[in-house]
């Protein structure tokens, strides 16, 4: 049992030394690790929290989904939005064009093209690019793989079924760092506006033109459909 104790503590110091001698593959092994950690991003939608859990998803449709980036710089961009409306700034009502405030604020290239990257090793076909989104597509079950999320079937209290991941997505820690929101992994939303009806032009009465200035009426023609009217200048 000795002799075991101490093989032990002489790998344990011949591995401290090393550490100190070595620490560069030690630290950059841990470094690595630690940036492809899980972490969450985005959230659940508010109906999830008062419906009733059905059952597990099983029809594996293809969702259309997208993968929101963050601001950079935003220690600059709230002073820039206060100094805006100050008069004494030299910024005041100073508005930026969008591709000037995409230069200053917006996502960087190298930020968009390691979340492009990433989906494409995930097998997903990306489908679109914007400056601050990136739009994809894939099945159900390769996102609850990718994102580390179970999608089911909910009963809403409307009595709308729909599905939704049950928990957050993830992604590792070094694209999470700058992700705001992955969309598309539920369809708890419905968009709606109320019907647009038409405006009925006022029904005009017969030779109404006449009782307008500088117009005279004309007789409605044999054979016509409409009377006509002659407007003079005054």
């Amino acid at each position: 049992m000795r002799k075991k104790v101490v093989v032990f503590l002489v790998f344990l110091v011949v591995f401290i030394c090393a550490s100190f001698v070595f620490p560069g593959p030690f630290l950059h092994a841990a470094s690595a690790e630690a940036m492809l950690q899980p972490e969450s991003v985005g959230g659940l939608p508010p109906l999830l929290s008062v419906s009733k859990l059905q059952s597990r998803d099983v029809k594996n449709q293809t969702l259309h989904m997208s993968i929101g980036l963050a601001l950079t710089n935003q220690d600059q961009l709230s002073a820039f939005l206060q100094s805006l409306y100050n008069p004494s700034s030299p910024n005041y009502h100073q508005y930026l064009t969008q591709d000037e405030f995409a230069q200053r604020f917006g996502p960087t290239d190298v930020q968009r093209q390691a979340v492009i990257d990433y989906l494409t090793r995930q097998a997903f076909s990306v489908t679109q690019v914007y400056p601050d989104l990136v739009d994809f597509s894939g099945s159900m079950s390769k996102a609850e793989r990718v994102f580390g999320v179970s999608i089911n079937d909910y009963l809403a209290p409307d009595g709308r079924v729909f599905y939704s991941n049950a928990t957050a997505p993830s992604l590792p820690a070094y694209l999470a760092s700058f992700i705001t929101s992955v969309s598309g992994l539920d369809n708890a939303n419905r968009f709606s506006h109320p019907p647009i009806l038409g405006q009925k032009a006022p029904a005009l009465k017969p030779h109404a033109a006449a009782a307008l200035p500088g117009c005279r009426a004309k007789r409605r023609q044999p054979g016509s459909l409409y009377s006509k009217s002659i407007c003079q200048s005054l």
